[in-house]
């Protein structure tokens, strides 16, 4: 029997290349989105981009700061990773990989 998740999630490691440093990663959360969702937002503007990975990214894992502290998640700081442009496109890239994997398991 096929058994639907109302609001299916899953976690994966997303591997982001700092400028000028090694890869480092962390563990995110992503919400799946329907395709007719998925395609209310233009991924091709920054706009759209930002409104699409707020929707998607619920949590994450081994995020520190500076000072090598755990970061607590929180709308605040996904909004932070969301600003800059390495880690942005590593979440992006890191939810279609993730989704395309799921499907490539069924």
């Amino acid at each position: 029997m096929l058994r639907i998740d109302k609001d299916p999630c899953f976690r994966t490691a997303v591997a982001v290349r700092l400028p000028g440093e090694q890869e480092e990663s962390f563990v995110a959360r992503f919400r799946v989105l329907g395709l007719s969702e998925q395609e209310t937002f233009d991924l091709g503007s920054a706009e759209g981009a930002t409104g699409f990975l707020r929707r998607v990214v619920i949590g994450g894992e081994d995020i520190a700061g500076t000072d090598g502290e755990p970061l607590v998640w929180s709308d605040e700081l996904r909004d932070r990773l969301i600003d800059l442009p390495h880690i942005r496109s590593a979440l992006v890239r890191a939810y279609f990989e993730g989704v395309a994997s799921a499907r490539e398991g069924n």
